[in-house]
């Protein structure tokens, strides 16, 4: 994103002044960082309100949004809030995952692999482990530890 727009730039020196100044200026360096950490390709922003927002591609092709913005208290608040909405798939799809488990005590290591893939794709269906063996072939729910120490923890 070269250059900034200016009414953009404007707006975070109006907001934030010094901060947002020094923010713009390592604009382009951020989301070339961005680029390059988690493999994008970061198109055209969309308008711009507080935050420098646009489409991206990622290295397998799947499209995404990249999002970044000045360092504040808001921001943070707002990260925590997007990470607490991503977990309920998750949360959901292990408490599911339990309850068939349980229903089902003597189910093998196979059919458990196989009730965690059907909630992944019913839950999670963005998850792509590509070849890596034992997550690939439903084996994730196994690194959590609850599910064998303190079974239906997220409830």
């Amino acid at each position: 994103m070269d250059p900034v727009p200016e009414q953009f730039a404007r707006r975070m020196d109006e907001v934030f002044g010094d901060r947002g100044r020094d923010w713009v200026a390592n604009l382009p360096s951020l989301i070339e960082q961005c680029e390059d950490r988690w493999g994008l390709t970061v198109g055209a922003p969309f308008d711009l309100s507080y935050n420098c927002v646009a489409p991206a591609v990622r290295r397998d092709g799947s499209e995404v949004v990249l999002k970044v913005g000045v360092p504040h208290p808001e921001l943070k608040t707002e990260i925590a809030a997007t990470q607490g909405l991503l977990f309920i798939p998750y949360g959901v799809a292990v408490d599911h995952f339990q309850h068939l488990v349980y229903a089902k005590p003597e189910a093998t290591p196979a059919e458990r692999h196989a009730m965690w893939q059907e909630m992944e794709r019913m839950y999670l269906p963005w998850r792509d482990y590509g070849d890596l063996p034992h997550v690939a072939d439903g084996g994730f729910w196994q690194f959590q530890r609850h599910i064998y120490l303190s079974p239906f923890y997220y409830i």
